[in-house]
């Protein structure tokens, strides 16, 4: 993939933002497996320092399919789990506070 190949040339991290399929659908049908087949499958192994999914956004005067990631009770909400509890995946919760510095480390 050439965003792997040129973060890795200029030493930047690799992020894919602003992604997802809206509705989480495939051919107008709910897709059961998108987070474990379309997100944590092709992720796995690869570099990328984060992947963020497009907004979510109340629309009930709408279609009602103008979300990009999950909530309960959606079809892909399983698929979701799999991906939060793989031992490849991390979110915030997961992370240290940003916002101190960590103990024995020194910035030069």
């Amino acid at each position: 993939m050439f965003y792997l190949k040129l973060s890795k040339e200029l030493g930047k991290p690799c992020g894919v933002t602003e992604t997802g399929v809206e509705g989480i659908q495939r051919d107008g049908a709910p897709e059961k497996n998108y987070w474990t087949q379309q997100i944590l499958t092709p992720a796995t192994g690869q570099f990328i320092s984060m992947i963020v999914m497009w907004r979510n956004e109340y629309d009930p005067g709408n279609s009602g399919n103008h979300f990009y990631s999950v909530y309960e009770g959606h079809t892909s909400a399983s698929s979701f789990l799999k991906l939060y509890q793989s031992p490849v995946s991390f979110f915030s919760a997961d992370l240290p506070n940003m916002y101190v510095i960590a103990e024995g480390i020194t910035i030069k």
